[in-house]
Order: structure tokens, then C-alpha cells, then sequence
């Protein structure tokens, strides 16, 4: 943390390679009585410009040597930049040295990416960066011309001090900065091993036979690596995410995505992962075939949303209970979720749902599966079942299956932030705090009530547990539901009639006096027929279309009850 004595910027070494407005910057430096260091060009630029500075070798006594590859690398200097002077024996340590305090480094690096090769790589630059930023202390690190103007304004502004705030931001900018040039390093060295890899060339040679042992098509046109770094660079703010209550921001990969496969690891493409470690911390695949992909996507899916089901609390005629849920995920949809007083029930009425897709599907229990469960999943065709556990009798069922994958798992965390590639970009996104963007998330939103009919206690619980099944569907996404149970999903629709008409068609009459959840407004009153057919008595949605009016007059007209939840749940 900062000392509470806010110190004052008597010193600054300046050494910047891209030269931008450092003339300016440098003739208020030393309008201020700033003493300045330079070397090099820069100093060249400085002084020809009229304003004094000390050469780095006249401070250090030692000339520049080996072609400006050894310059600043002194204690003289590393010295003045990294004393904490708050310690006695620091300021005593800088005293033999003959030295006093840098307050302020000024620096940019060559420009690598421009020509890579390595006489371009600095030395010199980044350890003073990185130097400064970690005494943000004590030192300034600007290492971006955009700030020298609000810099130079606060010193004038601040008899020659720096608020701890900007000394802060200022670090956390030097470190980015940093570690992207580093990583454009890292990108080259990888694409010269590569390059120059004789392994490398072996595994091209060997190409299709290689692929056909381990299944992989042949549009796959390297070996995924062991290790995969990312730095990503904000190009812009997003009017939000995927929806109004979340944050977006659109992001450039900086450095290569790809970092070679070393053929001396203990790791190999071939080895099984350490599921633990590929999928979520307290995950453990107890039975079953190696995990792919799509496994761990839809996996992902179901136990997010079996465990945010088994978690809300919904208010009955008996009062408030906690039931058991169970989830089961096709491709990343639901095709089968429910709520019951025990998970044996939940299971069957989530099977219920759509036995047809459930077929190959994802079984996601937040409970212990027993002996009389375990026999029914048994007789399925699954590739995942994850529950909180298996007790002994189930591991012996199940484990008859040799395929199948069997996983305990505690319930998942928040995540904090969402990322997703297009080409070579990243899209990113996060769920809004509150305060931060006046939304409610599902669940605990601002419910109004549109009609004149109010749901019942059975019909809020249902619309509350529809609404969570529809945010986990891919959009256009309409469920509907009766009694805790999903009997019709209609996901993935490029209109809102075509969900609506899938859900009913596949509830199939079994949802008469049940409700409706629609992932996004209704644009217009027809989207409701197929509810109202279904035999659906309440509807869910966000409202906000332009013909709110016209749908609330349509629900009136058919006997629903509506209810407004004002928060959008596009998922794509």
C-alpha cells in the first residue's frame, strides 16, 4: 500500500523510444525544477530542443556499451527507483550509493511487433517499467504520451505530487504494458521452435495416421498444445452483453494463440487430463470414457441449471419449500427439468418431459443417486450423469455401463466473467451487479403483474421455476410448464411463434392450467395463441415491446394472468 506521506517528484528518468509529445512533457518537467535523466536519442531529442538533462553515464560513470544493449541496467539507478523510502536502511543503501530518489520514470519500448528480431527486444526498458510500477509507492511508471498532459497538470496542480491513485493506475497501465511485449516475444520465440522443430516436422509427416488413431478429422491442422497464454486488449465497450443487464466489451488477441507442443512434457495429447483441473475444482469423474467437448459444454449447462432450480425457495399452499430438481441437457438446451419433494420423482418427471431427446442426453442430480435411481438411469442411453454423489449400490449399477460418465461435483461457482471467439477477437461479458446497471437477475426481479387476474401461489411458483428453465435455453426460448415440471421446450427458433408452437406441440395437453415463460418480450399479441391453445392460465416475460398494450389486451381477452418481469434472458 502507499505511505501515508505523499512524496514529491524532484527527479525523472525519461528514455522513450516512440518520442511523441516528450518534448512538451519534458520542457514542463523541467519548467518545474524536475531534475531530468536520459540517454541516447532521447536525450539527443531533449537537448536540441533546449532543455537540460543528465546523461544516464554521467550519473552512473560507466559509458554505454555493447551497441546501447548495456545503458541503464545500474545500481545507481535501479537503486533511486526501487528505494522504499520508507525504511531507513533503504534511504541509508541510496546514500552509498551516492544517490537520491527517482520519482518518476518515463519510458516506451521498441516497437518488437514492427520487425521482430532480437536486437528489437529491450532490456533495459521494461526492467525500469516494471521497477517503477513496483514501487508505485514512491515512483511514477507513465509509459503511455496520452498521459503526459494529466500528469504534467497534477504535478503543477500538486506542488509536485501525485495523487496515490494515479500513481496506481499508472502501475497497473506499466505491468500491461509489459506483459503484452512479453507476449509478443513469447509469439515469436514459439513460431521459430516451430519453425525449426524437428519433432515438429515428424508429426506433420506422420499427419493422417496420427489423426485416424486418435479420431480427429482431418481439418484439424495442429495438436492443440499443452498450454494456451492470452492477453487480450479492450478495443471497445459494448452497448451491453447478451443482455441489458449485462456488461460487454469486445477484445483483440495480443500474441499467438497457439504455443508449442513440448515433446519432452510429462504431458501429451494423448493423456487423460486431470479432470479436476480441465473442467471445475471440485469436479471428480468417477466412471466412464475420456470427457469431450461437447461433454463438458453440456455437462456445464445442466448442473448450472439443476443446481439454480434446487436452490430457489417457492412459496406453495403449504409455505415456502425447498424441492429436488433434476435437469436433462441436449446440445446444450434443456429437454427435461423438474422440481419434486425427492430426486427420484424429479428424475421420472424430468425423463417424462421429452423421452425422445433425452435419449444420449446429460443427467444433472444435486443429490445422492441411489440404488432405485441408479436402475433407472441404468436402462437409458446417457453419456453424463453428475449428481452430489453415488452411494456404493449405484457405483455398482452404473459402473455395469462401460461408457457412461459418472460425476460428482459440488455446486458451481459464479462465474465471473463469460468469453467467447469470433475470428480473431473476443467477445466478453458479465453479469451487472445491481447498483451497477438497475436490473435484477431471474429469479429476484421486480415482478409486475399486468392483468387484472393475479397468479395463484402454484402458478408464481411455476412461472418462477419456468423462467429459470427458459434463461438456460438457447433463444428464441419459450417452456412451458405445470406443477414443477417442463413439459414443453421449444428452443433455438428464429421467431417467437415457432418456440411457442414447438413448446405446446411437444407439452402435448399435459400443461392445461399450467403457465408460460418467454425468454423476450412478445412483439405482437398472436405470439400468445399457442399458449392460450396449450391451455396455459399464466405467462411470464420481460415486456418492453412497443405493443405491450396490445399483448396485455390479448391476455385479458383469453382469462391469463401476465406478468412483466422486466429482465430479457437471450441466450446464444
Amino acid at each position: 500500500m502507499p505511505n501515508s506521506k505523499t512524496p514529491k517528484i524532484k527527479r525523472a528518468l525519461i528514455s522513450v523510444y516512440d518520442k511523441t509529445g516528450i518534448v512538451d512533457f519534458g520542457r514542463r518537467l523541467e519548467a518545474l525544477g524536475v531534475e531530468l535523466i536520459s540517454s541516447g536519442g532521447t536525450a539527443k531529442e531533449l537537448r536540441a530542443n533546449g532543455i537540460s538533462v543528465v546523461e544516464v553515464s554521467e550519473l552512473t560513470g560507466v559509458a554505454e556499451a555493447m551497441d546501447g544493449r548495456l545503458k541503464t541496467l545500474h545500481p545507481k539507478i535501479f537503486g533511486a527507483i526501487l528505494a522504499n523510502l520508507d525504511k531507513k536502511s533503504h534511504i541509508k543503501d541510496l546514500g552509498e550509493l551516492g544517490e537520491t530518489p527517482i520519482g518518476m520514470v518515463v519510458c516506451n519500448l521498441y516497437p518488437f511487433s514492427s520487425d521482430p528480431n532480437v536486437e528489437l527486444i529491450d532490456i533495459g526498458g521494461p526492467s525500469m517499467i516494471r521497477a517503477a510500477a513496483k514501487n508505485f509507492a514512491f515512483v511514477a511508471s507513465v509509459v503511455d504520451p496520452t498521459d503526459y498532459d494529466a500528469v504534467a497538470k497534477e504535478l503543477e496542480n500538486g506542488n509536485l505530487t501525485l495523487s496515490d491513485g494515479t500513481r496506481q493506475n499508472l502501475a497497473k497501465k506499466a505491468f500491461g504494458v509489459t506483459a503484452k511485449y512479453d507476449r509478443q516475444i513469447e509469439e515469436w520465440y514459439s513460431n521459430l521452435v516451430l519453425e525449426n522443430s524437428e519433432q515438429n516436422k515428424k508429426d506433420s509427416e506422420k499427419g493422417s495416421k496420427e489423426k485416424s488413431e486418435r479420431g480427429i478429422g482431418d481439418n484439424e491442422s495442429k495438436v492443440l498444445p499443452n498450454n494456451i497464454n492470452l492477453t487480450l486488449n479492450k478495443i471497445q465497450d459494448l452497448r451491453y452483453g447478451e443482455n441489458p443487464h449485462m456488461a460487454g466489451a469486445l477484445y483483440e488477441i495480443v500474441g499467438n494463440l497457439y504455443e508449442s507442443t513440448d515433446s519432452s512434457s510429462n504431458a501429451s495429447p494423448n493423456t487423460t487430463p486431470d479432470f479436476s483441473t480441465s473442467f471445475w475444482g471440485t469436479a471428480n469423474q468417477l466412471h466412464g470414457k475420456e470427457l469431450s467437448y461437447l461433454n463438458i459444454l453440456d455437462t456445464t449447462a445442466a448442473w448450472e441449471l439443476a443446481n439454480d432450480l434446487q436452490s430457489t425457495k417457492y412459496v406453495l399452499d403449504g409455505g415456502t419449500e425447498e424441492m429436488q430438481a433434476a435437469v436433462i441437457v441436449k446440445h446444450s438446451n434443456p429437454c427435461g427439468a423438474a422440481i419434486a419433494d425427492n430426486i427420484n420423482e424429479a428424475f421420472s418427471l424430468a425423463h417424462s418431459c421429452d423421452e425422445v431427446s433425452a435419449f444420449g442426453g446429460i443427467v444433472a442430480l444435486p443429490a445422492t443417486v441411489d440404488a432405485e435411481l441408479a436402475e433407472k438411469l441404468h436402462h437409458l442411453f446417457l453419456e453424463v450423469v453428475i449428481a452430489r454423489g453415488f452411494n456404493d449400490d449405484a457405483l455398482s449399477t452404473l459402473s455395469k455401463k462401460k461408457n457412461i460418465r459418472l460425476i460428482t461435483a459440488e455446486p458451481p461457482a459464479t462465474i465471473p466473467l463469460q468469453i467467447r471467439s469470433v475470428e480473431n477477437r473476443i467477445l466478453a461479458q458479465a453479469a451487472l451487479t445491481n447498483e451497477d446497471s438497475g436490473n435484477e437477475k431471474v429469479g429476484n426481479a421486480d415482478y409486475k403483474v399486468v392483468t387484472e387476474k393475479q397468479p395463484s401461489k402454484q402458478e408464481w411458483a411455476d412461472l418462477l421455476f419456468a423462467e429459470k428453465v427458459v434463461a438456460a435455453t438457447v433463444s428464441n426460448a419459450i417452456v412451458i410448464a405445470k406443477d414443477g415440471v417442463a413439459f414443453g421446450i421449444g428452443a433455438g427458433q428464429q421467431n417467437r411463434k415457432d418456440a411457442t408452437a414447438i413448446a405446446c406441440g411437444k407439452a402435448a395437453g399435459r400443461a392445461i392450467g399450467g403457465v408460460c415463460a418467454s425468454d423476450a418480450f412478445f412483439p405482437f399479441p398472436d405470439g400468445l395463441d399457442g399458449a392460450i391453445q396449450a391451455g396455459c392460465t399464466a405467462v411470464i416475460q420481460p415486456g418492453g415491446s412497443q405493443n405491450d398494450a396490445e399483448v396485455i389486451s390479448a391476455a385479458e381477452a383469453a382469462g391469463l394472468s401476465m406478468v412483466f418481469s422486466g429482465v430479457r434472458h437471450f441466450r446464444h
